[in-house]
């Protein structure tokens, strides 16, 4: 076991050596010396920059094409038809229970609504009140400043 790790490292360190040596052997690209040739790298660049944008975001939104088809084939063979069953489940159910309680209840039709005349006379007596604790907040104001 400690023989092949230790060759393994020893691999993986001639690996990495000869890598090393490769990049530096590699031409660095040069800064350019005037503005001449600065303008005409920036017009390569100018060049370049849409065709890679395009392509990068062509690839990208492929890649989501197929993460969306693959999310609404799921939706619609698995989850959707699951919280369908759940929902016609609970639908039934509440509407047997609703058909139960009304015949329990004696209750055929649905109960017509009938003006209330305590409405009416709450109305009234809230101005009072409110009157009532406007004196006592003042009140209580006036002997917190006495």
């Amino acid at each position: 076991m400690r023989k092949s790790v230790t060759i393994l490292l020893i691999i993986g360190l001639i690996l990495l050596i000869s890598f090393v040596t490769f990049a530096q052997e590699e031409k660095r690209p040069r800064a350019p010396g005037e503005l001449t040739e600065l303008a005409e790298l920036g017009k390569k660049f100018l060049k370049a920059f849409p065709e890679a944008f395009e392509a990068a975001w062509k690839a990208v939104s492929d890649i989501w094409r197929k993460i969306w088809e693959w999310l609404e084939d799921l939706w619609d063979s698995y989850i959707f038809p699951w919280f369908k069953g759940i929902w016609q489940k609970i639908f039934s159910f509440s509407e047997k229970e609703l058909e139960k309680r009304k015949t329990l209840l004696g209750m055929e039709e649905e109960p017509k609504e009938e003006p209330l005349e305590k409405e009416e006379s709450l109305e009234e007596e809230v101005p009072e009140e409110k009157e009532n604790l406007w004196k006592k907040f003042w009140e209580r104001i006036e002997k917190l400043v006495k």
